[in-house]
């Protein structure tokens, strides 16, 4: 079960939630479902919600400025990352607040130096870098205010006597889990803030629906039509190769260990080698690309390994802008040099990542829209191959109460653990019970 079941999520509720205010919300009479319980809110119950903090940094001591790269490919990449928006490895996009930022030789209340003419800025990634003429010594230590508005998660909550409270989120960047609750209380709905904020609108507003069943009734049988070496070595406990071959997710070797943990829980006599070949900031033509004898050749790290199976993931993908006929093309090939050998193959669709880059503005959608999606779902049904859908449970996580950014740990397009559980458990998904 996902993570925020550990609260107790409603199988079902009608208890409504509206706006009332620019920070005020109105929590409906009605009746939550949990479990084995019934729950009545029993009167209108108006929440005043804490607008979203900003935080003001002063100070900030920076012993070197890189030069700013006005061509690198990421705003994260341009500069000095300004350290109360450092993500995993990136930044936390759109949070700084224009016109705050100050880069000082000194502390206190100096003259600062000159923006575009000492420093450029790359406001939405809060990045700062010296230009080439600048009077900062590259070797030069700098002092930097600024200020900015954090994400915050809060919870709207109801204990079993009908009690409706707001929990407050610990405001910060990056992945975000939900704030604790006390004994007996569970979640109904969410509000998500995501840097400043002038009023709450149906965007912030998280409510928790009944869960869905997304596996199709075949889908668990999926293994013994589509994978039936897999299947069959697991029951006759052989030993089974499994290689996982991706970019930068796979790179975490999270999700796959995951899986075949899972797969040994279901199947206690299973004999697994995992081998994990995985090539971040890269898609699957640069392996295909790499010349013999290269760390990343295709024919050396994929085929001569000769697995049993192969999971394919590779979300850097589904940024190449690939339409679903080339898409179809590319991984044809790749079932082709898979089958040749005898390796079972199963597609795994992406992550969702930011919004704007899936061409959303918005985290409330439940289809994947890129080409890529489409277009290896439509390869999977074509060459017979089993899929291991994870974007459709990303698609559904917003119905979950839970914005889908919030499992992004550098806030653009890596999973973190709760991510890559979806991953895991959308490989499972394609085995029986037992």
């Amino acid at each position: 079960m996902f993570y925020t079941r550990v609260n107790g999520i409603p199988q079902f509720q009608n208890v409504a939630v509206k706006i009332a205010g620019p920070f005020t919300l109105k929590v409906c009479p009605g009746v939550l479902d949990i479990g084995e319980h019934t729950v009545t809110v029993d009167r209108a119950v108006d929440i005043h919600v804490p607008a979203p903090e900003v935080f003001h940094v002063r100070d900030e001591e920076y012993p070197k400025l890189v030069e700013f790269d006005e061509k690198a490919w990421g705003g994260w990449m341009r500069g000095t990352r300004l350290r109360g928006l450092i993500t995993e490895e990136c930044s936390a996009p759109g949070l700084l607040i224009p016109g705050t930022v100050r880069v000082k030789p000194s502390r206190g209340s100096v003259k600062p130096f000159v923006l575009d003419r000492d420093y450029r800025l790359e406001s939405f990634w809060a990045t700062v870098g010296r230009t080439p003429e600048s009077s900062i010594k590259y070797d030069q230590t700098v002092y930097i205010d600024y200020d900015y508005v954090p994400c915050r998660l809060d919870s709207i909550v109801v204990n079993q006597a009908g009690d409706v409270r707001l929990v407050t989120g610990r405001p910060g960047v990056g992945a975000m889990m939900p704030p604790k609750l006390k004994k007996g209380e569970v979640t109904f709905a969410n509000l998500w803030f995501q840097g400043p904020t002038a009023k709450i609108t149906p965007e912030n507003l998280y409510p928790i629906e009944p869960e869905k069943d997304l596996e199709p009734d075949n889908q668990k049988q999926a293994s013994k039509t589509l994978l039936p070496k897999t299947l069959g070595k697991i029951r006759q406990s052989k030993p089974l190769t499994i290689l996982a071959w991706g970019d930068s997710v796979t790179c975490y070797n999270m999700y796959q260990t995951m899986f075949v943990d899972l797969l040994k829980e279901r199947f206690p006599d299973v004999k697994i080698n995992l081998i994990t070949v995985a090539w971040g900031g890269h898609r699957s033509e640069d392996f295909l690309n790499a010349s013999p004898g290269d760390s990343y050749n295709f024919q050396e790290k994929c085929i001569q390994p000769s697995p049993d199976l192969v999971t394919v993931e590779f979300v850097n993908d589904a940024d190449a802008y690939l339409d679903e006929g080339e898409v179809i093309k590319r991984y044809g090939l790749i079932i082709d040099k898979f089958r040749a050998i005898g390796t079972e193959v199963v597609l795994i669709t992406p992550h969702f990542i930011r919004s704007d880059r899936m061409g959303k503005n918005t985290m409330k959608f439940d289809d994947d829209p890129r080409p890529y999606v489409k277009g290896l779902r439509k390869t999977a049904s074509k060459y017979r191959v089993a899929l291991a859908d994870s974007s459709k449970l990303w698609g559904q996580l917003w119905r979950q109460g839970i914005p889908y950014i919030t499992l992004l740990s550098n806030s653009i397009n890596h999973p973190d653990k709760r991510g890559h559980q979806l991953y895991a458990k959308a490989l499972m998904s394609l085995f029986p019970n037992k």
